[in-house]
């Protein structure tokens, strides 16, 4: 399956841990990061006990049209299987997400590069996310996700530029918390999406069915598309009836602050196996060439009760794999 987590570098590799600092002279540091000036990550990082926090390297010259999407591999193993159900992503302007991912195959500490295909099918979709100007992400009552023994974490950082101009820096952070919960409940989500999309210049449109494999429980669910999209839909077609779940006009705005629907998880929205999802998206492309995914986007996503432990899973084309 074809990365879609969601592409020059300056400064040090990534530091984690605790406090700020950085004297009078040189450049401004938190934990030994090189640090944009004035960049604060939002939230104070957590006792090494509550969980923890990352700041990512500065990334430099952002052209104009660029949607760069950076993997940075961390220096925290996880020593045992934990859990995690809040966290605080903190972006500067171009930033379009900041997600938490961790890998069974891990790399040296400080391993920062614009992901690759291969490197976005090895590593795997946790929960936290964040955008610019900062976002928390609290997963409601007491779901959880679990992050296994022995995964490193990696950080996927996504800036977007819609500008004119040049983008001379852009950083993000992530501050992590555990559920410390005496008892929970397993956390999960889909997406409905196709990675190959091309849509050409001019007014265009796609449609995407996804068919779902499972029975899901989803108490939260967004589109999601970027700056050409005028108009999104969604469907859900279960047993003859459809379920408009949404009709949007699209805004570029959407692309970093989409609508959403959130149910209490007690009382989740029913996805059942057979069912089918089916994604529609209209385009104003008024550029030279194709749009297609990364620049491009149109998905659902729908974040899930998962008492089944399917964990994070995807339909790209019809095709279901983790991610």
């Amino acid at each position: 399956m074809r990365r879609f987590g969601w592409l020059v570098l300056a400064g040090a590799a990534i530091a984690c841990g605790s406090g700020s600092g950085g004297g009078s002279s040189g450049p401004a540091m938190i934990d030994g990061v090189q640090v944009m000036a004035g960049f604060d990550p939002g939230v104070p990082a957590p006792a090494p006990s509550d969980g923890f926090q990352v700041i990512l390297p500065i990334i430099s010259n952002i052209q104009p049209g660029a949607s760069d999407e950076w993997c940075t591999w961390t220096s925290f193993t996880m020593p045992e299987a934990t859990r995690v159900n809040a966290g605080y992503g903190y972006q500067t302007e171009s930033g379009h997400h900041v997600i938490l991912y961790y890998t069974m195959e891990p790399k040296p500490a400080g391993t920062n590069r614009i992901c690759t295909d291969t490197d976005m099918a090895t590593i795997r979709y946790s929960m936290i996310g964040g955008t610019q100007g900062g976002i928390k992400d609290q997963l409601p009552g007491n779901l959880a996700v679990t992050i296994p023994k022995g995964a490193q974490i990696v950080v996927n950082h996504h800036y977007v530029n819609a500008t004119a101009n040049v983008m001379p820096q852009a950083q993000s952070a992530m501050t992590v918390y555990y559920d410390k919960n005496a008892s929970y409940t397993p956390a999960g989500s889909f997406v409905v999406l196709n990675t190959s999309m091309s849509v050409p210049s001019g007014s265009h449109s796609i449609d995407i069915v996804g068919t779902m494999e499972h029975d899901f429980n989803a108490w939260t669910f967004l589109p999601h598309a970027h700056q050409y999209a005028t108009h999104v839909t969604i469907d859900h077609v279960s047993g003859g009836k459809t379920d408009r779940l949404f009709d949007t006009d699209w805004n570029a705005a959407y692309m970093f602050h989409p609508p959403i629907t959130t149910y209490d998880p007690s009382k989740a929205y029913a996805f059942h196996k057979g069912d089918q999802v089916h994604v529609h998206c209209d385009y104003d492309n008024t550029t030279s060439g194709n749009l297609t995914f990364g620049p491009e986007m149109c998905l659902f996503y729908a974040a899930t009760v998962d008492p089944n432990l399917y964990g994070n899973l995807a339909t790209d084309d019809g095709v279901w794999g983790p991610y």
